[in-house]
């Protein structure tokens, strides 16, 4: 056992001489192996380990638990670190499962402990059984090749020494070096899928189908793993040419580009984005569908909501991935002149009058016929109905359509500004027209300026490749 692990240490590249390692304990069989093939390890090989405990407090027997792995780690002259979260508080906080909110407290505070001991990699039980378990966990849900990869060896600063080792064969070693360990009787709860399917499917497919399943899903999970990266590294030229937007909260791609790709570069390309915005799990094949059925739908207008709070849009010649979607709201701004006016999103707009004779507009401003404007005017966002006559045009046309015809992304136009009278007549559409009953000719006397001044910390607005 502590050889197989080792040489699988070696040929993953988990752990280096000299290392600082977190082993993730907490007293069931799976992890109590981990913590003594570890500290055998580390002995040979040169690293050093710190043992980090979560105490759920969901059972009654979570506070001796704890005692055990303290007293475990003290014989072994480990470090012990232990935290106890309020699990269930937890879980009514951010509406979640009990399940998905012990790992939220698990894994946060493993990485406080990363980076408050500088340790390089946290390292979990996760054996061969709970390799299987994941692929079809998947596979049920509908995940495609990223998803069949199951659990990885290394995911960043986790990393999984004991993944080629079968649940029979930790028990094994645990017998014959009479290490004992807790039972936790949560994993019998069969109302959890994942124990369903530990429980019933695993042993009704090895009984009735193939004895080693549990080692062909695993063989499957590292054969996947392989031919992904083999994929993600062809699928980072097209991504380096087709995004052509990415921050924080949102990404954006040429749709042209994108539409013209296979289907499964297409599918990856799609997984990539919703990972990049929402985070690389929980993503399943029908969203990756939703996505792609968006594309071939016309207009701009709808927006797709998907999980974790993404949104995606389609505006004219890009696809927009965000988790935050900037709700602007409707404004309806008298002006003063001279004076100011403050659109919802920090963007402010001046206002002065100028004599005709001796005016001198600066270059970033607007200057239109102060004469023909019917006052009091309003800076506002557009209406239903709203129709322009841009200066030089022969006609009138809608303001949707105007908006259309200059690309303005769906989710902008709330944030244009339409300079209007209270009866609707529409004079200037300020950054993009002035309107011919607002246009400065030779026999105008009084000119009104506008000048626009950003707003500095509105950096959410979509930008241009």
């Amino acid at each position: 056992m502590i050889e197989s692990v080792k040489a699988y240490i070696a040929a993953q590249g988990l752990i280096r001489p000299g290392e600082k390692i977190i082993a993730a304990v907490s007293g069931g069989p799976d992890s109590m192996a981990l913590l003594y093939i570890l500290q055998k390890l580390s002995l040979e090989s040169g690293f050093s380990i710190v043992a980090a405990h979560i105490n759920h407090g969901l059972r009654p027997q979570a506070g001796q638990e704890q005692e055990f792995v303290e007293e475990h780690c003290r014989s072994l002259n480990i470090p012990f670190y232990t935290k106890t979260i309020d699990v269930r508080e937890l879980a009514r906080q951010t509406k979640t499962s009990l399940e998905d909110a012990g790992r939220q407290a698990r894994y946060g505070y493993f990485n406080e402990l990363l980076q408050e001991l500088q340790a390089d990699a946290i390292a979990t039980a996760h054996h061969q059984d709970d390799q299987a378990e994941t692929v079809l966990l998947h596979l049920l849900r509908g995940a495609g090749m990223q998803g069949l990869r199951g659990i990885m060896p290394r995911n960043g600063d986790l990393i999984r020494p004991l993944l080629q080792q079968s649940k029979q064969n930790l028990l094994h070693y645990l017998q014959e070096n009479q290490i004992h360990f807790c039972i936790d009787q949560s994993n019998q709860d069969q109302t959890f899928l994942r124990n369903r399917i530990r429980h019933q499917l695993i042993p009704l497919l090895e009984n009735e189908y193939n004895p080693r399943i549990t080692e062909n899903l695993s063989r499957l999970a590292e054969i996947v793993g392989a031919e992904n990266d083999y994929l993600q590294q062809i699928m980072q030229s097209y991504w380096n040419s087709l995004v052509c937007l990415l921050d924080e909260q949102s990404l954006e791609m040429d749709l042209e580009g994108f539409k013209v790709l296979p289907l499964a570069v297409r599918r990856r390309l799609t997984i990539m984005a919703l990972s990049a915005v929402g985070g690389s799990t929980g993503w399943e094949a029908r969203d990756v569908e939703k996505v792609l059925e968006l594309l071939h739908k016309p207009g701009s207008a709808k927006i797709l909501q998907l999980k974790k709070g993404i949104k995606i849009n389609k505006s004219y010649d890009r696809i927009i991935f965000t988790s935050y979607w900037q709700e602007t709201g409707i404004f309806n701004i008298e002006v003063t002149i001279p004076g100011q006016a403050v659109l919802p999103d920090g963007t402010t707009y001046r206002f002065r009058l100028e004599n005709y004779g001796c005016f001198n507009a600066e270059t970033d401003e607007i200057f239109l016929d102060y004469d023909k404007l019917s006052r009091p005017l309003l800076l506002r966002s557009r209406c239903n109905g709203d129709v322009i006559q841009p200066a030089g045009f022969a006609g009138h046309k809608k303001l949707k359509k105007y908006l259309n015809e200059q690309k303005v992304p769906f989710r902008q136009r709330d944030q244009v500004a339409v300079l209007a009278s209270r009866n609707g007549e529409i004079y200037a559409l300020l950054g993009f027209c002035i309107c011919s009953a607002a246009a400065v000719d030779h026999q105008s006397k009084n000119i009104l300026l506008i000048k626009k001044t950003e707003n500095e910390n509105n950096s959410h607005k979509l930008k241009s490749r």
